[in-house]
């Protein structure tokens, strides 16, 4: 899942002070992600892990059953890839290290047994067929307890800021623009043929719900106080069973992502996010009485009129901050290094939760319709027709003929280079341009974060573009190279997409 730091770290910050107070949560995302994974070990996958304790007992350590779930349970990664007969790669046995480090932590684990568990995953003898097979059924288990665990259990006891929750994502981590940069020359160095990708079939949100409750980190102080009100109105509406404090703040947000949302999307949704948590109930152990306290509680807030007031006062302040920043991200996500991917549906504003929100039918007929009218009128004022997404449309097509057009500056052997930013707000601008085998400069990216703290002012901020004449190729300007101002190159659209002339 491919991001920018659209994440302003202060506000985050404040959001985990308003978060701990109205759930009282002590427990960081980490230790959730831990015991998640025990969780899912002992429950789920029971049958998983003891073939994998008996596989590693033919090959000459019994009884490991402890140490290999906290192994489990520890991996920073989905899983290893070890190679037949060789030692693991640095990469791989980082991460076993990792893993290794936090198992020695529970005194469920025995030192000598864990330590001969791990020496038998980070090399292979080369002659024990039991030894081989071992490495591989740990591997499976492992992608199994990531997925289980963390994306469908921890990402829904863990709710701060669902906008980090998210696949390939660590809810604890935000990046800089210079991080950012240097991930970028490393997968065009090192994996130019990587998927980018900002809403797939498994995302907990779609790519603009996300970018919705991403921007409270720029408003820590009105959500805070929005949390409150909405809180008071649902003690009118709350049952004695339902919901969890939990339950209640992840409801909010999800309020905001998917606003206008109807009561009967909102329950669909709410069921498989109390269930995926498996704390009041659970998809194996169904608590029949809170689920249906819980559906009260959810349809009765849907129709109250101040729930929708101060839901719909919190987006309209976000509008149309969240849009400009969906056209941020995807261009950034058509213009990087890596292939993009754009999933079904998401050509236009997306708003879709996780399934079965995500499943629905998407309206073909209309994306045919708005693709002709972009044909059509290619260089109209780009911002036009915001409401029906046309703009996001408008800079997909843009964008993949300038990539047609310059192929050879996209493709392998391609580099990028992160272009200089300088000025008062240049810690809102994300600049790049992608260059040819040869080194030229073929196309410039100027986009943007944190767009409600930015409020469209970059005042003295500017850019340094490769020399020669460029064409802003979003809006048809001709642009000079050299040092250029963000507020001339971004007048007529928030992003900037620069093809030489």
């Amino acid at each position: 899942m491919v991001r920018t730091d659209s994440l302003h770290p202060p506000g985050l910050d404040a959001l985990t002070d308003v978060y701990h107070e109205f759930t009282s949560e002590v427990t960081d995302f980490g230790e959730h992600s831990h015991r998640a994974r025990l969780d899912v070990l002992d429950r789920l996958l029971s049958a998983e892990l003891g073939r994998l304790t008996r596989v590693a007992g033919n090959a000459g350590m019994p009884g490991a059953g402890a140490e290999l779930a906290e192994l489990l349970a520890g991996m920073p990664v989905y899983r290893l890839y070890p190679r037949p007969r060789a030692p693991l790669s640095a990469v791989d046995a980082h991460a076993l290290d990792v893993a290794y480090r936090s198992a020695r932590r529970s005194n469920r684990c025995d030192p000598e047994r864990l330590a001969t568990v791990v020496a038998a995953l980070r090399d292979d003898d080369g002659e024990s067929a039991a030894h081989s097979e071992f490495r591989e059924r740990f591997q499976q288990v492992s992608g199994a307890a990531m997925a289980k665990g963390v994306e469908d259990t921890a990402f829904y006891r863990y709710v701060r800021l669902v906008a980090l929750n998210e696949v390939d994502c660590d809810p604890e981590r935000t990046t800089s623009i210079d991080e950012f940069h240097a991930a970028c020359i490393r997968t065009a160095a090192e994996y130019p043929l990587t998927q980018l990708a900002t809403t797939t079939h498994d995302s907990k949100r779609a790519e603009d719900a996300r970018l919705r409750v991403a921007l409270l980190a720029e408003m820590p102080e009105r959500w805070s106080a929005a949390v409150g009100r909405l809180h008071a109105v649902a003690e009118r509406h709350c049952g004695d069973e339902a919901p969890s404090p939990h339950a209640e703040y992840l409801f909010y947000q999800t309020l905001v992502a998917a606003h206008p949302i109807d009561a009967e999307r909102a329950w669909a949704y709410m069921p498989k996010a109390v269930r995926e948590a498996k704390e009041e109930t659970s998809w194996l152990e169904p608590d029949a009485a809170y689920e249906a306290a819980l559906e009260r509680f959810v349809r009765q807030m849907v129709a109250d009129p101040e729930v929708a007031g101060e839901i719909g006062t919190l987006v309209e302040a976000m509008t149309p901050h969240w849009q400009e920043l969906s056209l941020s991200q995807t261009l950034i996500k058509l213009t990087a290094p890596g292939v993009p991917d754009i999933y079904q549906g998401s050509e236009l504003w997306d708003l879709r939760l996780v399934d079965p929100d995500n499943r629905t039918p998407v309206d073909y007929d209309l994306r045919r319709r708005l693709l002709r009218d972009v044909s059509e009128g290619l260089h109209d004022r780009f911002m036009a027709r915001l409401d029906e997404g046309l703009p996001k449309l408008r800079l997909i097509v843009v964008t993949l003929a300038v990539r047609a057009r310059n192929d050879d500056a996209f493709a392998n052997g391609s580099g990028y280079q992160p272009l200089p930013v300088q000025g008062s707000r240049s810690e809102h601008a994300v600049c790049f341009s992608r260059r040819r085998p040869d080194g030229e400069s073929a196309t410039a990216t100027i986009a943007f974060r944190w767009p409600l703290l930015l409020d469209r002012t970059w005042d003295d901020t500017t850019v340094l573009l490769p020399a020669g004449p460029w064409r802003n190729a979003l809006t048809g300007a001709d642009v000079d190279g050299g040092k250029q101002r963000l507020d001339a190159l971004l007048a007529d659209a928030p992003v900037a997409l620069l093809e030489r002339a």
